[in-house]
Order: structure tokens, then C-alpha cells, then sequence
């Protein structure tokens, strides 16, 4: 990520407090005349020019046709991951994605529309369109872990094939585009036009409150020092647990270093940088094996979960509750979970920062970020008429993240770093490193033999016999990675 984007934030939220809005000449709709603050940010963003990346797409009238996306009604998340909005509100990232669309609509002479179902049954809605050839759709957003099954069962068409569309441009994930491929094919994608990717990056946040109560060194430096480790975590909040309520049993009520949920040991795992299946020569899945770095990564783990005293799981059997109100409560130093926890602990008065997910150890170079199977990836379905469709769909949705590049991704983080979620410049810093070092390993999309699974919940149950687990679901991940290769090799 390009530093003069943050910079652009940076200065818009100290000068200005209204959102980003095409300007009226853009549009060639609106008549009222531009806000003093619409004015200086359009100065700004002219002034950087010559960094802004543009889609280099020609001005192609499409007479009018409709473009439409299946995508999540995805309840509590709405706001984030959906493409149309009806009217606008105020509210920056409704208001980025309505201009964003009539931007693109304007220039091409297109409608968008979008038909909106229960997350889940989005897989069985999209099988039944490519099935009965209607081509109901043009592209849609699935969540990433049903993309690897539908693609394999052939209802997804390679990306690589729509023309107009380039994918080495920054407003297209760059990890997404190396990792999700698939026989050197690209069946689902992630970008700007669909910010709820961001929110399913597993990240760390801590409590500023108990940081001060027990004099705990700086973490931001320790994390541009490169040593944020499991057991510097472990280190710097062991003198946070507590009981509060003195029944002498470790229970929702009282403080620990670490509230969490089970996914996030996928998410250790992955900071790891151990990722159980790889791609070989071919880019096909490929069972990566386990050596004695991976059993020392995962004894890390379960001494970081099994420590009741200082890790509460609240997926845990027997727990209950929920992180955000142990976090909230200053009951807790550490919080590791999706980076949607910002936007549920905007309105509570807790002062937290932001950190990248700890390393192995120091001597790792690199920090990971899984980005969870729960984000949405685009895909087409493969029942598009290529040679009369395909122009048509690259085109719409080159445009479509090309404008969101500078309209919503803008709008997300202005919002993120204006004071609702983040409290500091630190916090940004981290997210720089976060946002750079996303990955979708391949078994947290498609969990062959049950491996990852298996291996949370030998983890959640306190138990270290990980070579048992490894043992059993070897041959069944084997034999389902054998499957899943043989299923993309039929497809054209």
C-alpha cells in the first residue's frame, strides 16, 4: 500500500469532517454547489495526481444494460458488504458506493443491480442459475470458502479469461491474485469494490487501560522492533489475569491477557507462517507435511490457549460470553479476532490500539495475516456467454474497483481512522503492516481431511497430542487434495 494514500486520510480527517464525494462536474448530475471541505479534499487529491492509478479502460457505451451481481445479505455486516445502496445518507461508506456506482453507470451507459440472499444460500442459488444456463448473473461475491468447491464442481469461469481487466492494478489484491489461483486459473478474487475482505483479517487489539495500570512497555515499538512474538504476548500480560469475583474458579467474570475464539489459532497458525497445504509446480494443492518446526509452532500455541489463567476462549466448552465485553470491560489486555472487532467496539468507550498478529518467534522475517474463509470473493459464474458477455462483465468490473480505489476504499478508512475505531496514528502504521501482509493459505478455504479443524479443536480442548491428529487426518487430506485436483483437471 502506497504511503500517500494514508496521508491523504491523515490530512482529510484533521482538516475536514465530512466524507468523500464525487464532485458535481464528475457526475454531471449534481447542481448544488461543493462544500468547502468537498472542495480542499478534491484539491488534495488533485495535487497527487500522478499517483492515482486509473483502469485505462476506453469509454465503451453499453446501451443502457443491466449489470447484476448475486451477492450476501449478510445481516449485522450490511454496510460492508454489500454493491448498491438505494439513497444517500451521509454516512461515508453509503455514500462512496452510490457515487462509485454512478460513476461507473454514467460513464458506460449501464444499470447495476444486485440481488441480495441469506449468505449461505448463495452457493445453491448461483449452481441453479449456471445449471438451468439462464445467466441470471454476471459476477457475484461468495464467501472464500465455498469458491474452491464451486469452482472444482465447474461453476465458476476463469477470471484470467475476461478481457479488460488487469490485475497487476493495486485496486485488485495482490496476495489474492498469487495465492488464489488454481491450476494457474483464478476463480474467485478480492478487491476494492468489496471492502469486507478487510474485516476478515485476524489482527490483535490491546487495552490501552490495563497497558498504563501495569506499566507495560510500548507495543507498537516492540512490533517495529520485530519482536512481537506468542511469548512476548505472553510476557507482557502476565500480570493482567485475575479474579475479579473471587469464586476461585476461572470463569467470564474475571481478567486475562488474552480473550479469544477458536479461529484464532488458525490465524497463529498462519502467522506462523506454517500453511499445512501448499501448491506444487502445477500451482495444485499440495499437502505440505509436518517437520519439527510445524510441532514447535503448535506446542507455542497450545502453551499461548491452554493457559486458562491467562487465555480466555470463549468457543471453549463450558465458556460463554463474548470477547468485545471482556475486552470492553478492561478484563481482558489482548483481544485476537477478526479486524470486524473495531467496528463492534466503536461505540464503547474502551481506548484500544491496534497490533499485527504475534510471530513464532524473532527470528521469523515476516508477519502473516490470514484472512478468514468468511470474506467475500468475486467470481462469474461459467455460464456467461464469453464471447458476447465477456467484455461487457471485465469492463463493468475494472471500472468498478478502479473507481472504488479513490470512493470506497477511501471512505472505509477515513472512517476507520477518524476517531470511531482508532484513537491513534500508531494504529495506522500497524495497519500498514497488516494490509501488507495478507494471505489466503489454501486449507483455510477448503479444509482438506478435516486437518485444520482437527487440529483447533485438539487445541480448544487443551490437548497437545498433535502427532495423533496429524497421523489420522494425513491420508484423508491426501486423498481429498487427490480428489480436488482431479475435479479441476476435467474442468476446460
Amino acid at each position: 500500500m502506497k504511503r500517500i494514500i494514508y496521508i491523504i486520510v491523515i490530512f482529510s480527517l484533521t482538516l475536514f469532517t465530512t466524507v468523500i464525494f464525487s464532485c458535481g462536474e464528475q457526475s454531471g448530475e449534481s447542481n448544488i454547489e461543493q462544500s468547502a471541505s468537498e472542495r480542499e479534499i478534491q484539491n488534495i487529491q488533485e495535487t497527487t495526481a500522478e499517483e492515482r492509478i486509473t483502469d485505462d479502460l476506453p469509454n465503451t457505451d453499453f446501451g443502457g444494460r443491466v449489470f447484476k451481481f448475486l451477492s450476501n445479505d449478510n445481516g449485522s455486516w450490511e454496510e460492508w458488504d454489500r454493491l448498491t445502496v438505494e439513497t444517500e445518507t451521509g454516512e461515508a461508506i453509503n455514500d462512496a458506493m452510490i457515487q462509485r456506482n454512478r460513476a461507473v453507470e454514467e460513464r458506460f451507459n449501464v444499470k447495476i443491480e444486485e440481488n441480495r440472499v441469506v449468505r449461505d444460500t448463495i452457493p445453491a442459488e448461483l449452481q441453479k442459475s449456471v445449471r438451468a444456463g439462464d445467466r441470471n448473473y454476471n459476477a457475484a461475491y461468495v464467501f472464500g470458502i465455498y469458491c474452491p468447491g464451486l469452482a472444482a464442481d465447474g461453476y465458476l469461469y476463469d477470471l484470467y479469461k475476461l478481457p479488460n481487466i488487469d490485475f497487476s492494478k493495486a485496486y485488485w489484491d495482490q496476495n489474492a491474485k498469487t495465492q488464489l489461483t488454481m491450476g494457474n486459473k483464478l476463480y474467485m478474487m478480492t478487491g476494492d469494490a468489496n471492502i469486507f475482505y478487510y474485516v476478515n483479517i485476524f489482527t490483535v487489539l490491546f487495552n490501552k487501560k490495563l497497558l498504563a495500570d501495569y506499566n507495560i512497555p510500548d507495543p507498537y515499538k516492540i512490533v517495529k522492533d520485530g519482536k512481537w512474538t506468542i511469548d512476548k504476548m505472553l510476557e507482557l500480560g502476565k500480570d493482567c489475569p485475575a479474579d475479579l469475583n473471587g469464586d476461585g474458579v476461572v470463569d467470564f467474570e474475571d481478567r486475562f491477557g488474552l480473550a479469544t475464539q477458536s479461529n484464532a489459532i488458525g490465524g497463529l497458525i498462519f502467522a506462523a507462517g506454517e500453511w499445512l497445504v501448499t501448491k506444487n509446480s502445477n500451482d495444485l494443492p499440495e499437502f505440505q507435511g509436518t517437520n519439527a518446526r510445524t510441532m514447535s509452532v503448535l506446542q507455542k500455541i497450545y502453551e499461548l490457549t491452554s493457559n486458562t489463567q491467562f487465555t480466555y476462549n470463549i468457543t471453549k466448552p463450558g465458556n460463554k460470553g463474548d470477547t468485545r465485553t471482556i475486552f470492553a470491560d478492561d478484563r481482558a489486555l489482548f483481544t485476537m479476532n477478526g479486524f470486524a472487532e473495531v467496528k463492534l467496539l466503536r461505540e464503547e468507550e474502551v481506548n484500544f490500539g491496534l497490533l499485527p498478529v504475534p510471530k513464532y518467534e524473532d527470528a521469523q522475517k515476516d508477519y502473516y495475516h490470514w484472512v478468514a474463509w468468511s470474506h467475500s470473493a468475486l467470481v462469474v459464474p461459467s455460464d456467461i456467454d464469453a464471447a458476447n458477455d465477456g467484455g461487457f462483465i471485465g469492463t463493468i468490473l475494472e471500472a468498478m474497483h478502479s473507481e472504488s480505489r479513490y470512493r470506497l476504499r477511501t471512505a472505509f478508512f477515513d472512517i476507520t481512522l477518524n476517531g470511531k475505531f482508532f484513537r491513534d496514528e500508531e494504529s495506522t502504521d500497524m495497519l500498514e503492516i497488516i494490509l501488507n501482509s495478507c494471505f489466503y493459505p489454501m486449507i483455510g478455504l477448503r479444509d482438506f481431511g478435516n486437518l485444520l479443524g482437527a487440529l483447533q479443536e485438539k487445541l480448544v480442548a487443551g490437548s497437545n497430542d498433535f502427532t495423533s491428529i496429524i497421523e489420522a487426518r494425513e491420508m484423508a487430506a491426501q486423498k481429498d487434495i487427490e480428489k480436488f485436483i482431479e475435479q479441476l483437471e476435467k474442468l476446460d
